[in-house]
């Protein structure tokens, strides 16, 4: 081959060469998507909302990239700016169904139940056996105090994912709610089944057992939830009213019902009325009535009205200078769902 052939031939290589790496439109926006998704795996979410917006800027129809920036944005706070990203996904593609659960999920973190419901109720629409859309659609419907409903979106949910945790913990609370607690108790055991380092479903569940009369399996329980998560001042409240208040004399423990009472109040900033109430009985079980009874107001101040009432037998007892016993089977109910769990999708 003569050297003008070769500088032919070479020339020609070249050029193959750059053609052949030049990248199409959706080859540049699915680089720079997988990139923003990298750097959202290591919380870099600006980094992360740059890359999806480079992506749709290669493809404006590129949906995933609108709903993962809609992600960057709800993880920086800037909440009404990710609900528009999410809008947008579904606008240009109205099956995109990940567009209807990350909007509808949204809405519930904002409390727009609603709305929230609407949206799953779209996903449903598009992909009937989603479980995480039932799920949402039972929270949803629980907050607003549906319950049977409720109960009947969380039983779609633990069917169609029966390896779930999230399922039989949420079934788990709207059972509860419903005074179920055998019920209860069976969803939150198949919770720490699933996921055995679910602390809020051995607090539940010792909940459960309290509520059932079992302070044995619900002391347990509570410290079982102290150890995963000794912060959690649900179990330190279920510790504090056993020590104090229980019928049977073996699990009356005041001093342990004072720590742990004290423990729940502060780290709930003296403003959860349960935790109060049971601070308030844990101090009148150890003969300190005059400050159990200045802390049973407080409790009763806090306390939502149709419970006011209900707490004012306590506090005639600590103005006696007698503590109070919860009758056998019985406990400190509530209508409000205390402060739950790290959220459990």
């Amino acid at each position: 081959m003569s050297r003008f052939a070769q500088r032919c031939f070479l020339i020609v290589l070249a050029l193959a060469l750059i053609v052949g790496c030049g990248e199409s439109a959706q080859e540049i926006a699915q680089r720079h998507y997988l990139e923003g998704r990298q750097a959202a795996k290591k919380r870099d979410y600006q980094q992360a909302f740059q890359k999806f917006t480079a992506a749709i800027q290669a493809d404006p129809k590129m949906v995933n990239a609108y709903r993962s920036r809609g992600l960057a944005l709800e993880k920086t706070g800037q909440l009404d700016k990710a609900m528009d990203e999410y809008t947008k996904s579904v606008e240009i593609d109205p099956q995109y169904v990940v567009g209807y659960l990350s909007r509808g999920k949204l809405h519930f973190t904002r409390g727009e139940y609603q709305q929230a419901i609407e949206n799953m109720m779209a996903a449903l629409k598009i992909q009937p056996r989603s479980a995480y859309a039932y799920r949402y659609l039972g929270r949803a419907r629980f907050e607003l105090g549906d319950l049977a409903q409720a109960l009947e979106d969380l039983n779609q949910a633990v069917s169609m994912d029966k390896d779930n945790a999230a399922g039989y913990y949420r079934r788990g609370l709207c059972r509860f709610a419903q005074g179920d607690y055998a019920g209860a108790s069976t969803d939150f055991q198949e919770a720490i089944w699933y996921d055995s380092k679910h602390a809020d479903a051995y607090c539940r569940r010792g909940w459960a057992y309290y509520e059932l009369g079992n302070d044995a399996a619900a002391i347990d329980d509570s410290k079982r939830a102290i150890k995963l998560n000794p912060k959690w001042a649900d179990a330190h409240f279920n510790l504090a009213r056993i020590y104090a208040t229980s019928p049977k004399r073996i699990y009356r423990d005041p001093l342990k019902a004072i720590e742990h009472g004290k423990l729940a109040c502060n780290l709930t900033d003296r403003k959860n009325w349960y935790c109060l109430a049971a601070y308030a009985s844990a101090l009148a079980e150890g003969g300190k009535f005059r400050p159990a009874i200045k802390v049973q107001q407080m409790a009763i101040k806090r306390a939502p009205a149709d419970e006011r009432q209900r707490l004012q037998e306590p506090l005639a007892h600590y103005r006696q200078r007698k503590p109070w016993r919860r009758p056998a089977r019985q406990a400190m109910t509530h209508n409000s769902e205390p402060q739950l769990a790290q959220e459990a999708s």
